[in-house]
Order: C-alpha cells, then sequence, then structure tokens
C-alpha cells in the first residue's frame, strides 16, 4: 500500500483526519514559542470541517482513497497529518519527539487505523525530530529542511535508509514546506530568501523556479498540493498565483481553504501522501 517516490504522481491513497478535535479561537491561548512565533489568524473550527470537507469531495472527484485517523480529542493539530509521519518509497516514517509537545503521541492513531504491514514498512527515527512538512521527495530522494521541527541528528538517521539532501531553514521557519514544492514536468515553487545561497544555487541546477512573493509566502502559497502530473490544488485567495501556474500549463484547481491557512498550514499540511502511481 506505501508507495511515494514523488510529490506529483497521480494520487491514489491519501491519510486525512477531520479537525473536530481543533480548538476554540475564543478563549484559546499558547504561549509555546513553536505555536506563538508563527503567523496565527484567528480561527472558525466550523468554517474549518467545512472547507475540509470541499476539498475531500474535490479528492474522491480524482478518485482518491481517503484512509481517516479516529479523532483524538486530546490532540488538537491532529488534522495536520503531514506531520505526524511521511511515506519515502515503501517505508513510512515517524519520531515521537515533537517539538510542539501538544503533537507529541499523534502517529499512535496512524499505527492503529491505516492497514498497512507495521512489522516491515515503518521505521521510527530515534534521534531528534522530524516532521514530514520538512521532507519532500523527488526521484525517491529525500530534500529536507532543517528547521524549527527537524533537527540535524533526525536528517543523518533518516540517511541510512534513504538519500537525503538538507536544505538549512534555521530555527525561524517551520518547514520546508512552506517555502518549497515541488511541482510535476520540473518546476518549484519556491520562496528564494528563506534559503541560503549555496542550497538556491543547488536546487537551480535540478529545477525550474516559479517564485512566490513575501506576501504569498506568508499566506502560506508555496503550500500547495499536487494531485497528478497535470492538476494542482492551490488556495482561492491566491489569484496571481493561479493564474501563474494555469500559464506554464498546469490545471489549477481552487478551494477556500483559509481557516486551515489561519493556523499556519494549508492543503500540503493536513494531507499524508500513502501511495502515488
Amino acid at each position: 500500500m506505501l508507495s511515494i517516490s514523488d510529490e506529483f504522481s497521480t494520487l491514489k491513497d491519501l491519510c486525512v483526519c477531520k479537525g473536530e478535535s481543533i480548538p476554540e479561537y475564543q478563549g484559546y491561548e499558547n504561549t509555546h514559542p513553536e505555536f506563538s512565533k508563527y503567523y496565527i489568524l484567528p480561527w472558525s473550527r466550523r468554517k474549518f470541517l467545512k472547507q475540509q470537507e470541499e476539498f475531500f469531495l474535490l479528492l474522491e472527484k480524482y478518485s482518491v482513497n481517503l484512509h481517516f485517523l479516529s479523532v483524538d480529542k486530546s490532540k488538537p493539530w491532529q488534522a495536520y497529518t503531514r506531520d505526524i509521519g511521511f511515506v519515502i518509497n515503501d517505508k513510512l516514517f515517524y519520531s515521537e519527539k515533537r517539538k510542539l509537545p501538544e503533537r507529541e503521541g499523534e502517529v499512535d492513531e496512524v499505527l492503529k487505523d491505516l492497514p498497512f504491514d507495521k512489522k516491515n514498512s515503518v521505521v521510527k527515527i530515534l534521534n531528534g525530530s522530524i516532521e514530514g512538512g520538512d521532507v519532500l521527495v523527488h526521484e525517491g530522494r529525500a530534500f529536507v529542511g532543517v528547521s524549527a521541527r527537524t533537527s540535524i541528528k533526525a536528517v543523518l538517521e533518516l540517511s541510512n535508509y534513504v538519500d537525503v539532501t538538507m536544505l538549512d531553514l534555521g530555527s525561524n521557519i517551520m518547514h520546508l514546506d512552506t517555502r518549497l514544492t515541488f511541482l510535476p514536468r520540473g518546476y518549484v515553487l519556491i520562496y528564494p530568501p528563506a534559503f541560503k545561497k549555496e542550497d538556491l544555487n543547488l536546487l537551480g541546477r535540478i529545477f525550474k523556479f516559479i517564485t512566490i512573493n513575501s506576501e504569498e509566502c506568508k499566506n502560506l502559497g508555496a503550500n500547495i498540493f499536487c494531485l497528478n502530473p497535470e492538476t494542482l490544488v492551490i488556495h482561492s485567495g491566491h489569484k496571481r498565483l493561479a493564474k501563474k501556474l494555469r500559464d506554464t500549463g498546469f490545471e489549477v484547481e481552487t478551494l477556500d481553504y483559509s481557516e486551515p491557512i489561519s493556523l499556519a498550514g494549508s492543503f500540503r499540511c493536513t494531507t499524508m501522501p500513502l501511495r502515488r502511481a
């Protein structure tokens, strides 16, 4: 069942979780730096769930099999399934240690609910922390951001299993996929100021850049989602980007995803691909 060698082959199986455990905005406080230092806007759980349902309907239109995790009310950010774990080739990787303590233990539902061979297909990263938002896959190779939530120790351990290219983001960027996303046909959507010169040069030798501006970056314009080699999903508020992608030859589906974005995660953040073909 597990098979991910890139970010854009036709999506077959996807792990998602309804945001029923997300707290209401009114009265919620979180002073942990791994929550409070990011661009968090007021949100509505009702609207979040409605926008998720519209996304699920779109995925079903493209014949994607959705695998829903059981909702654990003690895990408020479980709907952002990308960071719980990630699939490369035929293995699911995860680390129990998480930089935001509220997210520890989220993998329990994945290991309990998903129908795959847990004994031979799961790799637990023992050193440091690593989250799926920092992992992009290209031709079976992992490009991994060393960021606020993924440590060098964890990336080095991952390199025992797959070829890894590290990209240094520093401690003020939550995840790589808020600044970079791999697209079909050798393109990437990228916010260049986030990267060191040597990393930009490396990426530029492999990929063709479609750049986003600072406002689009702040509102997670890089965090789009590939359904297949022709079709991308993007937030309806990113009109310039949607036009640019269409002009480049992509089919673009637009949905209002403002509520997940208010909590610093967009389409890619709320999906854990299990199989592409």
